[in-house]
């Protein structure tokens, strides 16, 4: 359930179903499988920020050269 989850389009959809997931988990007593839910929240909602602030740079930074890393919008994509 969880893999399939993270096959989803939308991670606002994934997001939202993910902590569905986590609550139903966790009303049944299952304590560790609600935890692989959340964290699945936690994963999915850092890497989504994370992409947003890489895309939001105005400018390059110095150490940001094509030589060492590649471009935001490739990882973020």
């Amino acid at each position: 359930m969880i893999e399939a989850l993270s096959a989803v389009p939308s991670p606002e959809l994934a997001l939202r179903l993910y902590l569905q997931c986590a609550e139903a988990a966790n009303g049944c007593d299952l304590e560790y499988v609600a935890y692989e839910f959340f964290t699945q929240v936690f994963v999915l909602y850092e890497e989504e920020i994370a992409c947003l602030l890489l895309l939001e740079l105005q400018s390059p930074s110095d150490c940001n050269s094509s030589d060492n890393w590649g471009s935001p919008e490739d990882e973020c994509i």
